[in-house]
């Protein structure tokens, strides 16, 4: 396939019959709004910075975000971006590396990328539209589209490669919002893409089989992550998913690549953001010795939880710890935000930043070293020093004891947590702690 369309000379797109007969409309809306566009960005000069990097502030925004200098039929321009077509996987693809894409529907015709822009355009001017508006899962495809297929504005053409950013996984992200009948086409339409955008030769190459489990392949896409250049930024997309999900297969450090990003009203979301310390030294062992499911590391890398979900209905008890105290103790603000070594290996969300005593990293050389350290911690229940000091500040209004309640039960579920921890390497960015009985390596909480 990226031979077929790199070497068309044009890519013609069919978007429908215009059953509504309002294609004529929805173009004249497009050329209307491709005028204001330019017009507002001085010829596009600031389009990326104004739009799309602006577009998620739309509440602070100037005023002029809240009006349309143009009349134009918003009706017919909204049904045309929304049609069937632009959620589809495989068409990321057949855009991206064609030399030019045009949309034809009915009698009409327009290049794909002044649709794209405008699409953009009016995800940043969505409090002019009114009710007469799009979802932002939608929004969030034209986007994605844009920042792939428009080689003067697009995010992948003027941003990227961004030092010590994995072009795989923010691909494979991306991604996670098309639609796809089978789920292993989110991996196998990336590593399309990654010929495109990776002319390198990549440490390890997909092939199509679909004779592999989704959980096989998800895990192979995941170690190709890793594995380009050195980065952790895969575990951004990790959700937690229900046992049944790709029949239980899945590790916990592999994302669910085909879950979309908007899952913020799902009671099962748990989403671990993981800052690795630059400095740590580590190398990702791929070889026979190392399952399907499993990663393995020479040598350790230190980091930090910076930020987890409040919302985990459905995970075992002891998570709680995870869950309660960010949202509660800590108002749900970022826990650890040091790339400092030292920092990195003492200010964990287990360990929080209120104790002293802690292991400096020149006492810590070995896996070994720090479970002994993590051990000792849990036994003399030195994880949660400020439970103690919020027992010794006499506080007793209502809201003070709901947080000693909730701190009491975190702490004694994180005591019980690490009393018998499976302590395990993941990759770079990763040792992770949790109780033996997760199976499968999972990792729950990432140190």
């Amino acid at each position: 396939m990226h031979a077929i369309y790199s070497y068309a000379s044009a890519n013609l797109i069919f978007l429908g019959e215009d059953d509504s007969a309002m294609a004529t409309d929805a173009f004249a809306a497009i050329i209307a709004l491709s005028c204001e566009s330019l017009a507002s960005t001085r010829g596009r000069q600031n389009f990326r910075l104004m739009v799309t990097e602006s577009g998620a502030r739309i509440a602070v925004a100037p005023a002029a975000v809240a009006t349309f200098s143009v009349l134009f039929h918003r009706k017919a321009v909204l049904s045309l971006l929304s049609r069937p077509w632009f959620r589809r996987l495989w068409i990321v693809q057949e855009a991206t590396l064609a030399c030019s894409n045009t949309c034809y529907r009915g009698d009409g015709f327009m290049p794909l990328k002044d649709i794209l822009r405008v699409g953009v355009w009016l995800r940043y001017k969505q409090l002019a539209l009114g009710s007469d508006t799009m979802t932002d899962e939608g929004f969030g495809i034209l986007t994605c589209l844009f920042d792939t297929t428009d080689r003067e504005e697009g995010m992948f053409y003027t941003h990227f490669p961004e030092p010590g950013v994995s072009v795989i996984s923010s691909l494979l992200g991306m991604l996670r919002d098309f639609e796809a009948t089978d789920p292993r086409d989110h991996i196998y339409g990336m590593m399309g893409l990654s010929r495109y955008y990776c002319p390198a030769e990549l440490p390890i190459h997909i092939q199509p089989d679909y004779s592999k489990s989704t959980a096989e392949i998800f895990a192979e896409a995941t170690r190709l992550c890793l594995l380009d250049k050195g980065s952790s930024d895969a575990w951004q997309y990790i959700r937690y998913r229900p046992s049944w999900h790709h029949g239980g297969e899945l590790p916990s450090w592999v994302p669910p690549w085909d879950a979309v990003a908007d899952i913020t009203n799902d009671n099962h979301f748990f989403a671990p953001h993981f800052k690795a310390d630059n400095n740590s030294k580590a190398r990702l062992m791929v070889n026979s010795v190392v399952g399907w499911n499993e990663i393995g590391v020479d040598g350790f890398v230190i980091g930090v939880v910076t930020k987890c979900s409040h919302v985990c209905d459905y995970l075992d008890d002891w998570v709680a710890f995870v869950a309660d105290p960010a949202a509660s103790w800590l108002d749900d603000k970022v826990v650890g935000t040091s790339n400092d070594t030292k920092q990195a290996v003492n200010r964990t969300l287990l360990a929080d930043n209120a104790y002293g005593e802690r292991a400096g990293h020149e006492d810590i050389n070995s896996i070994d070293d720090l479970r002994v350290y993590v051990s000792d911690q849990a036994c003399s229940h030195a994880l949660f020093p400020q439970f103690q000091e919020f027992q010794d500040c006499g506080q007793h209004d209502s809201n003070s004891d709901r947080r000693l309640d909730s701190l009491r039960r975190s702490a004694d579920l994180c005591w019980k947590a690490c009393a018998h921890p499976c302590l395990f390497t993941t990759s770079k960015g990763g040792l992770g702690l949790g109780p033996p009985t997760l199976g499968l390596g999972d990792v729950i909480v990432i140190l």
